[in-house]
C-alpha cells in the first residue's frame, strides 16, 4: 500500500504540472485514468467478478477491451466525422484495423489543410495522410478528395482542438516537402535519371539498377514474343520496362518509399508517356499480396514478370535462399506475385523456359550455385508458391498434387485443370476411376518389367476376343474423341468427364478378363487398350496421387 500511496503522489503532482500548460498529447487524459485507478476506490484487480465485470470496470475508465468492439467504435466514429467533414471516407479496411489497436478508447477528428495541395496527386495526399500519420483521407460522392482529413485518437473529443492543430502542423509541413520535390522532379524527364542509376546497386554482384534495367527490357522483349504480342505492345513493354526504376532517383520517391513504381508511372503519364507504359510502370510492384489488385493490362503485366523473375534467378544465385521466417529480400513475396500474374493471366508462358531467359539476360556473373542447378532449385521454389496458392484457394491437398504431378509448367492451364479436377470430384464415376487408375499405373509397371519395356497404346481389333475387352476398346476410343473435342476448346471439365464415363467398362475389364495372360500378342493388346486409357490422363492429372475414401 505504500508503494501505491507514492505512485498516487506522483500521479497527482503530474497532474498539477500539466494542469498548467495545453496537453498536446492526451497525458493528461491518461493520468487522470490512472488517478481514477490510484484512489481509494476498489482496485479493478479486487473487484472484478467475472470477465464481463472486467470488461465494464475498463469501460468506466475509457478503455474499450474487446478488439472487435473498438474497432466497430472506430468505423462508426470515422464515419459520423466524414459526414461532418462533408464527404466519404476513403475505404481502407487495412488502416482501420491498425488504428483499432493503437487506441484504448477511439473517437475521431476532422482536420484540414490548405486547399493549394489538392494539386499534388491522390497517392501522394494518401500516402502522406496513412502511411505517416495513420489518418483517413476524405472524398466528395464524385471520388474527389476534399482538403480534409480524418484522425482516429484516444480521446472522446478534442474539446480545445489542440490535437487536431498538432495533426494540422504535421501534415502541413510533409505536404509542403510533397509539392517541393513533386515540382523539382518535372524538371528532369525518367529517361534524364537512367545515368543517375548507375550509382544505385540492385546488388553488391548483380550491378546498379542501370544494369537490371537493361535486363528487364530484353527480358520483356523475350517474354512478350513468348506471349504472342504484337509488336506495338511488346515496344510499349520494353519501354515502361527501361524506364520501371528511373523513380529510384527521385527525391518524391526517396521521401515516400511507399510510393515505389506510382512516383515513376505519375511522372511517365506527365510526360506523355502512352497509357500502356505508365501505367504498366505504376502498375510493377503489383500483385504485393494473395489478394491485391494485377497489373491492369498485359504490358504491366509482363514488366511485373520480368522483374520478379529477374530477383529470383539473380538473388538465388548468389545463394540467397529464403529459410524459415527469414526472407530479407521478400523472395517468397515475389514468388506468389509470379504465380498469380502467371495463373489469372492466359500468357501461356513457360516457367522454365522464362527463367532459363531471365538467367541469360545476366551474361557473364560469377553464380554461387551452379546454373543447371540453379533453375532446379528456382524452379522447385515457385513450384512450392504455386501450391501454396491453390491450397489458399481452397482445392484438396491431393488435388493439387495430382495437378502438379502431370505437369504445371503453364501455370494458368495447370490452374484451369485443377479447378476442372476439383468440380468433377465427389462424382461416384470419377471417383472409381481415380482407384482404377492406379491399378491400370500398377498393371503398367508390372509389365514393363515383365516385358523389359513400356506398353504401348497401340491395339489390334482382330485380336480382341472378351465382350468386356471389346467394350473397353470402343469406349476409350469414343472417350478419346470426346477428349480430343474438348481440348480444342480447352474445356477441361468435359475433358475429366469422358474419362471418368470409362468407369463402368473399367471395372467390367478387371472383373472379366486376365489382362497379363502368357499369351504375348494378347497381353500387349490388352495392355494396349489400358496405356491408351493412361494416355488420355497422364498429362492432365497424376491420379495416383488421388485419396479415394475408404483409402488408407
Amino acid at each position: 500500500m505504500a508503494g501505491s500511496s507514492r505512485n498516487s503522489a506522483h500521479v497527482v503532482d503530474w497532474l498539477h504540472r500539466l494542469e498548467a500548460e495545453p496537453d498536446r498529447f492526451g497525458f493528461l487524459a491518461a493520468l487522470r485514468k490512472l488517478e481514477a485507478i490510484y484512489d481509494d476506490k476498489p482496485r479493478l484487480g479486487e473487484s472484478a467478478r467475472s470477465a464481463d465485470d472486467s470488461e465494464r470496470r475498463l469501460l468506466a475508465l475509457e478503455v474499450v477491451a474487446d478488439p472487435g468492439a473498438r474497432l466497430g467504435r472506430v468505423r462508426e466514429a470515422i464515419a459520423a466525422a466524414a459526414r461532418e467533414a462533408g464527404g466519404r471516407m476513403v475505404e481502407d479496411p487495412e488502416l482501420e484495423s491498425i488504428v483499432s489497436n493503437l487506441v484504448e478508447y477511439p473517437g475521431c477528428l476532422v482536420g484540414s489543410f490548405p486547399e493549394e495541395f489538392l494539386e499534388l496527386p491522390d497517392e501522394v495526399l494518401t500516402t502522406t495522410f496513412r502511411h505517416h500519420q495513420r489518418c483517413f483521407s476524405v472524398a466528395d460522392e464524385s471520388g474527389e478528395l476534399l482538403a480534409r482529413f480524418i484522425a482516429v485518437v484516444n480521446v472522446p473529443e478534442d474539446r480545445k482542438g489542440e490535437i487536431r492543430r498538432g495533426y494540422e502542423w504535421v501534415i502541413r509541413g510533409r505536404l509542403s516537402d510533397a509539392r517541393f520535390f513533386y515540382h523539382e522532379d518535372r524538371k528532369q524527364t525518367l529517361e534524364d535519371r537512367i545515368g543517375s542509376l548507375e550509382r544505385t546497386r540492385f546488388h553488391a554482384e548483380l550491378g546498379s539498377f542501370a544494369e537490371k534495367s537493361a535486363r528487364l527490357e530484353r527480358l520483356v522483349r523475350r517474354l512478350a514474343g513468348a506471349a504472342g504480342l504484337d509488336e506495338q505492345a511488346a515496344s510499349h513493354a520494353a519501354r515502361a520496362a527501361r524506364l520501371s526504376k528511373c523513380d529510384l532517383a527521385s527525391q518524391m520517391e526517396n521521401e515516400f518509399p511507399e510510393l515505389q513504381g506510382v512516383v515513376g508511372g505519375l511522372y511517365a503519364r506527365e510526360q506523355g508517356e502512352p497509357a500502356a507504359v505508365w501505367q504498366a510502370i505504376y502498375d510493377q510492384y503489383r500483385p504485393e499480396g494473395l489478394d491485391d489488385d494485377l497489373p491492369r493490362a498485359t504490358e504491366g503485366a509482363l514488366l511485373s514478370a520480368a522483374d520478379r523473375l529477374d530477383n529470383l534467378v539473380g538473388l538465388m544465385g548468389m545463394g540467397i535462399v529464403p529459410k524459415g521466417s527469414r526472407d530479407p529480400f521478400a523472395l517468397r513475396r515475389a514468388a506468389v506475385g509470379l504465380v498469380r500474374i502467371l495463373v489469372e493471366r492466359p500468357l501461356g508462358i513457360s516457367v522454365r523456359s522464362a527463367l532459363a531467359e531471365a538467367l541469360a539476360q545476366y551474361g557473364d556473373v560469377e553464380w554461387k550455385v551452379e546454373p543447371d542447378d540453379l533453375l532446379g532449385q528456382v524452379s522447385a521454389f515457385v513450384e512450392g508458391r504455386l501450391r501454396f496458392l491453390f491450397a489458399q484457394r481452397g482445392h484438396r491437398y491431393d488435388s493439387i498434387s495430382a495437378i502438379l504431378a502431370a505437369g504445371w509448367d503453364v501455370p494458368s492451364v495447370a490452374a484451369a485443370r485443377l479447378g476442372a479436377l476439383t468440380s468433377i470430384r465427389g462424382e461416384d464415376d470419377f471417383e472409381a476411376l481415380a482407384a482404377a487408375s492406379k491399378r491400370i499405373h500398377n498393371i503398367l509397371a508390372q509389365a514393363e518389367k515383365l516385358d523389359g519395356a513400356a506398353p504401348v497404346a497401340q491395339v489390334d481389333p482382330q485380336l480382341l476376343e472378351d465382350d468386356a475387352e471389346t467394350e473397353l476398346y470402343r469406349a476409350t476410343k469414343d472417350a478419346a474423341a470426346r477428349v480430343r473435342k474438348a481440348d480444342a476448346v480447352q474445356d477441361h471439365r468435359a475433358a475429366l468427364a469422358a474419362i471418368a464415363a470409362l468407369r463402368p467398362h473399367v471395372d467390367r475389364f478387371f472383373d472379366d478378363v486376365m489382362v497379363l495372360t502368357k499369351n504375348r500378342a494378347q497381353r500387349r493388346n490388352r495392355l494396349g487398350i489400358l496405356a491408351s486409357i493412361a494416355e488420355l490422363y497422364t498429362d492432365r492429372a497424376a491420379f495416383a496421387e488421388i485419396v479415394v475414401e475408404g483409402e488408407s
